[in-house]
């Protein structure tokens, strides 16, 4: 017998709710989706109608490859995911998505749920207009809760690691964004992760400094951060997917950005110094 996926029940179910005030959790197996909020479910693989598929497309990111190939079935929608071996499904309105796995809730499962999670959260603050997404990462500037760097830089460049020794340094005290920096005109980063156990609220970060990371240069140089920003959101970014059903416009052009916020760009994977060097420690 036939079920339709987004009418199972499950005690793996999380929420996302949008807007100013938005935040991602989980829900406890009795509790109702708020009204508004997305509703996203782990299920185990469930039985379907026997539908023709849909169109077969290769997607390459930048961590992977692999194929999806796309069913309707009516009611709802779905894609097969074949290198991940596993369903994603939604309804015709988004507000509803269900994510299947064998083993029930392993870290695999979770991982493969946040990233639609994550997806949709993206594609919903892309939204606003004037808003922009990058391939960085962002962290707080130590001495000041509200203030941070953002790191731009392809797959594989040293975000990461970089961010991580300037918290061992002592320079940054905590990361914010680990993958897709949403930032607006005023350089204000929007940064929502969600976790499997906890709630978590939309966060923003006034970001007073950034650090570009590329191969082609051998020697830091200063940069204006609009000529930082124009070169970063060339870079192709995590989310949204194009595969998924999103409502944003990517855009690859930027408003002016404030002259007052210094940028360096410096080689991938740099050392500590070259960034001391610039005496970001020291910025007031």
């Amino acid at each position: 017998m036939t079920t339709n996926p987004l009418e199972q029940a499950t005690p793996h179910r999380w929420i996302v709710v949008h807007g100013d005030e938005g935040y991602a959790a989980p829900l406890t197996a009795d509790e109702a989706s708020p009204a508004g909020a997305q509703l996203f479910s782990l299920i185990p693989p469930p039985a379907l109608p026997d539908v023709p598929p849909g169109e077969t497309i290769s997607v390459h990111e930048n961590a992977q490859s692999f194929d999806i190939t796309y069913y309707d079935f009516g009611a709802y929608h779905g894609l097969y995911h074949h290198r991940g071996e596993n369903w994603i499904f939604w309804d015709h309105s988004t507000k509803h998505y269900a994510v299947s796995s064998a083993q029930g809730l392993t870290d695999k499962a979770w991982v493969n749920i946040r990233y639609i999670m994550r997806h949709t959260v993206v594609d919903g603050l892309l939204t606003t207009p004037g808003r922009r997404r990058l391939h960085a990462v962002t962290g707080i500037l130590a001495g000041g809760a509200d203030d941070g760097i953002l790191i731009i830089g392809p797959y594989l460049s040293g975000k990461t690691v970089l961010l991580n020794t300037l918290i061992r340094a002592g320079v940054v005290s905590e990361l914010v964004e680990d993958d897709c920096a949403v930032i607006d005109s005023s350089l204000v980063n929007f940064c929502l992760i969600p976790q499997r156990d906890e709630k978590r609220a939309l966060r923003r970060l006034n970001i007073r400094a950034i650090v570009c990371l590329d191969k082609e240069i051998t020697t830091p140089q200063a940069i204006s951060a609009e000529s930082a920003l124009s070169w970063g959101v060339q870079i192709q970014a995590s989310w949204p997917f194009f595969w998924l059903p999103h409502d944003s416009r990517i855009e690859t052009t930027l408003h002016a950005a404030p002259p007052d916020v210094p940028a360096l760009r410096l080689p991938e994977k740099p050392d500590l110094a070259a960034v001391r060097d610039w005496g970001l420690g020291n910025r007031e």
